[in-house]
């Protein structure tokens, strides 16, 4: 992942809220993720609970139960 989790935030609120980009946006916020547990990305102690708040509004907003699982 090149951009840092809270660049991820930032990008994602604009793909989803105003283009309704739902796709990418779940790929974001997962890479994103990955980044924190796999390479042990610091981030802000705020930032992670913003990054799982986005995906389960991701995962409600797309009415589909394959973005309940990890990898779709």
């Amino acid at each position: 992942m090149s951009e840092s989790p809270a660049t991820v935030i930032a990008s994602v609120y604009v793909a989803l809220y105003e283009d309704g980009d739902v796709r990418s946006s779940h790929r974001q916020i997962l890479a994103a993720l990955e980044s924190i547990r796999d390479r042990g990305v610091r981030v802000p102690s705020e930032v992670f609970p913003r990054l799982v708040n986005q995906l389960l509004v991701i995962s409600q907003y797309a009415s589909d139960e394959t973005y309940w699982e990890t990898g779709s």
